[in-house]
Order: structure tokens, then C-alpha cells, then sequence
């Protein structure tokens, strides 16, 4: 294997809740690459109210080398908003890092432990992505391209593609449009999420992505840029969003993990249920319209 020394550290943060079907493959990988790469690194766990197993698992972890387990339990009943529960999660991770951290050289890797993040990846390719972060010496995040379409718009913030909060529109919009909620949808969601042939024919200048994982070259200064909530939209506005604006912004075609299928419901489907699709949700805007 190649020497990545460069003399970074490598901080790969997971946040779970209830993440028992991929959670064991997840810290299997980050077990087997924190042993098997040149860099120093340590991996950051934070789990909230998770009561599915998740917590049995990560349990195995607490007392393995370079692994730091942390528990926030109790943040439904603090957090009725799902964003602030998650960001809460993550910033925990970075007073984490803040605290153990004694040089400018950081690399910084959320993750969310729910996706199965490493079907397509090795270790060597891990590295490889951390170096290409590494070399451009800037603060700096790169992020997959999910396969078999790019699903995280709620992230996403890129001119020429989505350069706008398409979820708090389509919100907005079903309050005017009560019939033809499809529509919406797809002109604002489905339609963006493509294919990586699609997305390689054209250059996006993007400020926002994730998608489940990212890396980003941080300094000391970077840490201290904690993840925010929209003052405006705090429901409707990724974390990530706010907390990209502090770093040049890329994604990387050629690492792909797996799109959750739940976040492709309609791309997935072939054109018979596309139609069974539609006509259903026509249904369900009439019998809700009048109800009011």
C-alpha cells in the first residue's frame, strides 16, 4: 500500500439512529481501514435514541482501538425537528474533534451510518479520495455521486442543476396547488436526480452536496465552523447547506454508494407502476383536498 502520511489526521465521524441494517458492515470497514492506512485516525461514533440493536452493535466497538463512542439519548424529547436532532449529532462530533485535536492538519469525514456507504469502495480507494482532498490544500469538501441516481437534492446547491431549497418549494406550492402535488414533485425532485452519464456531459459550479459521506480538509480555524439551522426554514433546510459555505464544494463521479431506495420511489419504477404512481397520487390529492 501506498505511504499516505502526509501528516494529517483522519477523523471519519458516523451519526446513527436505528441503523441496524447496515451499522455492522459500516464499522466493519471503518475497523479494517483504520488498521490498514498510513494515516492517524480515529473514528467518532454518535448515536441518539437509536432502539433497534443499533446500540448492541456499536457497543462491541467502545473499546477498540481508535474508536470513541458517544450517546446523546433523549434528543426526541428535546428536538421535535429532525434537523436539529441531526445537527446537534454532528457538531457534537466536531467539539469532539476540537477537543482531541492538537495540529492544523485535519481531515473530516461525516458519515451517516444508516446507508451501506462502502459497497463500491476499498480502503485504497479511500485513501486515494483523501489525498486528492489533501493536495489541494485549501479548505475543501468532495462527496460521492450515489448510484443508480444522484438522490440527495435536499443537499444540493449547484447552478445549472438545483440552486434552490426544492423541498420548501414544493412545501410552499402544495399549500396553492392542493391538486397535482406529482407535478411539483417531479419538476422540483425527480427530475434532478440523474444518472453519473448525465452529470458527466456537463460542468456544475456546486456549493452544497452529501449524499451520506463526505471529505473535507479542514484546518483548526474549520472546526470551530460549526453545523447551523436556517433562521427562516429551520424544517426544510439541510444542515450541510449553511455548513458548505465555508469550503470549495466537489463530487466525485467515479465513488458511488448505493441511492437509498426510499429517496428514488418514483425513478425506480418501471413505466406501468410510474403511471399506477401518478394516478395515486392524484387520488390522494383529491381525498385530502377535501378534507378541508
Amino acid at each position: 500500500m501506498k505511504d499516505y502520511n502526509s501528516g494529517y489526521n483522519i477523523y471519519i465521524c458516523g451519526i446513527s439512529k436505528n441503523c441496524i441494517e447496515n451499522i455492522e458492515k459500516n464499522l466493519r470497514f471503518l475497523e479494517d481501514f483504520s488498521k490498514n492506512t498510513t494515516y492517524s485516525s480515529k473514528i467518532i461514533i454518535v448515536d441518539s435514541d437509536s432502539n433497534d440493536g443499533t446500540k448492541d452493535v456499536i457497543e462491541k466497538y467502545r473499546n477498540k482501538d481508535n474508536f470513541t463512542i458517544n450517546e446523546l439519548d433523549g434528543l426526541e424529547e428535546i428536538y421535535t425537528n429532525r434537523i436539529d436532532r441531526i445537527l446537534v449529532s454532528r457538531n457534537k462530533c466536531l467539539e469532539i474533534i476540537s477537543a482531541i485535536n492538537n495540529q492544523n492538519k485535519i481531515i473530516y469525514i461525516p458519515i451517516d451510518l444508516d446507508l451501506d456507504l462502502f459497497k463500491y469502495v476499498t480502503v485504497e480507494k479511500i485513501n486515494q479520495l483523501i489525498e486528492y482532498c489533501i493536495n489541494k490544500n485549501v479548505p475543501f469538501g468532495i462527496f460521492p455521486f450515489s448510484t443508480p441516481y444522484y438522490y440527495d437534492i435536499f443537499a444540493l446547491r449547484a447552478e445549472n442543476w438545483v440552486n434552490y431549497n426544492s423541498q420548501l418549494k414544493v412545501q410552499k406550492l402544495k399549500k396553492i396547488i392542493v391538486i397535482g402535488s406529482f407535478f411539483l414533485n417531479y419538476f422540483f425532485i425527480f427530475r434532478h436526480q440523474m444518472n453519473v452519464k448525465r452529470f458527466k456531459k456537463s460542468n456544475y459550479y456546486i456549493t452544497s452536496a452529501f449524499g451520506g459521506m463526505g471529505i473535507y480538509n479542514l484546518n483548526s480555524s474549520s472546526v470551530e465552523k460549526y453545523y447551523e439551522a436556517s433562521k427562516k426554514n429551520p424544517k426544510f433546510v439541510s444542515e450541510h447547506v449553511l455548513f458548505n459555505l465555508n469550503f470549495s464544494i466537489e463530487i466525485i463521479h467515479h465513488w458511488n454508494v448505493p441511492a437509498p431506495a426510499e429517496h428514488l420511489e418514483y425513478k425506480l419504477l418501471n413505466a406501468k407502476n410510474k403511471i399506477i404512481y401518478f394516478l395515486r397520487t392524484f387520488y390522494f390529492d383529491i381525498v385530502n383536498k377535501n378534507k378541508y
